[in-house]
């Protein structure tokens, strides 16, 4: 056998060693949870507006045994609903598909608020363990890189009960098939950081599950009568709570005759009304703030319509330049609604001709590329322009 001469070995200068004695050093002070999954860059969209997001939350996608990357490919050819990162079944992989400062609808009114994380639905034991160790991992890497700790980090269910917008309660379901649940998840979390310390965490059945507040009701002959919607949208519902079926929506201008009955549930006042059909239907008038509030969905008869009225400014349909620092996009024509985008200067939008007054501002109204109505304040009432036409 002819053997290959060994290359002789050369004494390493001390300053040499010294250095790699450091790096050892180093390397055994670093935390035991480094990061174990792979990131990589797959984006997909560029969002749909600006985020300045202050809370992370945890989705899962709710379709069993599709990869994370099979929703990258998804995403790439109808960016509507994609969502800033994604990870895959066994935990391995997190495709990062949305810019962190670009906006994504996935949360309902909480999506200007929000970055969020998709979790691939695992269909077995073994790939849901890999992927929760990697999950928690990723989510503590996470909280720690923007300064947070874990209380800004929701489930879609938390951000659905702080924002609105949104009936979905995952991961809470996924996670209890596996016998695991959203506290869990927090606490590991948390432990993970180092902290130890766990936020407040949204009310469940014991088991994880989700749990509707309890509706306190009342007949108030007081209550009834017409009510005119006073935003682009409001579900009707099948019972008095957001987790009742969406069957219909009233859009802006329209009325609703209700009874005198009311109750409040999930942090809302429901009215009640029978539809065409015979069925009882729902809907949410406002925020129980104890009476008439300007921001309320319903109004009664005129009362409060004077908030929001039809503007005879002189604007036209077209597109308008914003001429300040920087304009909110709202759900509604009001300062009471939240903000689900913003502008700023030089930016530009096709505004559709319908301008109202709310507020002491004028609103001009346009429908997003998601189908929503959405407004902006193009000036006040007594003269500044905040967007202009041209």
């Amino acid at each position: 056998m002819t053997e290959t001469k060994a290359e002789p070995k050369r004494k390493l200068p001390m300053r040499s060693v010294f250095a790699i004695v450091l790096a050892l050093v180093a390397a055994l002070a670093a935390p035991c949870g480094a990061e174990a999954y792979q990131s990589v860059d797959k984006y997909v969209s560029a969002g749909h507006g600006y985020l300045n997001a202050s809370y992370l939350v945890i989705h899962e996608t709710a379709n069993p045994g599709a990869s994370a990357y099979n929703h990258t490919l998804l995403w790439s050819r109808d960016d509507t609903y994609a969502v800033h990162h994604v990870m895959e079944l066994d935990g391995s992989t997190v495709y990062n598909t949305v810019a962190e400062n670009c906006l994504c609808w996935h949360v309902g009114n909480g999506n200007g608020y929000t970055i969020g994380i998709e979790l691939a639905h695992a269909t077995n034991a073994a790939d849901f363990s890999k992927q929760w160790s990697e999950a928690v991992k990723w989510a503590g890497d996470e909280l720690r890189a923007h300064g947070w700790d874990t209380s800004r980090l929701l489930s879609h269910y938390e951000a659905a009960q702080r924002w609105g917008g949104s009936d979905h309660t995952d991961p809470t379901g996924y996670f209890r098939q596996y016998g695991k649940t959203w506290a869990d998840f927090k606490r590991a979390v948390a432990n993970y950081l180092g902290s130890g310390y766990v936020a407040p965490i949204a009310p469940t059945d014991g088991n994880g599950g989700t749990v509707a507040s309890t509706p306190t009701s009342t007949n108030d002959s007081s209550f009834g009568g017409t009510y005119r919607c006073t935003v682009s949208s409001l579900n009707v519902r099948s019972a008095p709570s957001l987790y009742g079926t969406v069957v219909a929506s009233y859009g802006y201008g329209q009325t609703v005759n209700l009874d005198n009955w009311y109750c409040i549930s999930n942090g809302y006042v429901w009215g009640r009304y029978t539809s065409y059909s015979g069925y009882t239907r729902y809907v949410a008038v406002g925020r129980p703030t104890g009476g008439y509030d300007p921001n309320d969905y319903l109004v009664r008869g005129g009362t409060g319509v004077s908030q929001a009225r039809p503007a005879s400014t002189g604007r036209s349909a077209g597109r308008y330049r914003i001429v300040v620092d920087a304009l909110n996009v709202r759900s509604g024509a009001g300062i009471g609604y939240g903000v689900v985008a913003s502008y700023y200067r030089g930016q530009t939008v096709n505004l559709d001709g319908t301008f109202v007054t709310s507020g002491g501002y004028v609103w001009g109204r346009y429908t997003s590329y998601s189908g929503h109505t959405r407004w902006i304040a193009v000036g006040t009432a007594s003269g500044a322009v905040y967007a202009q036409r041209g």
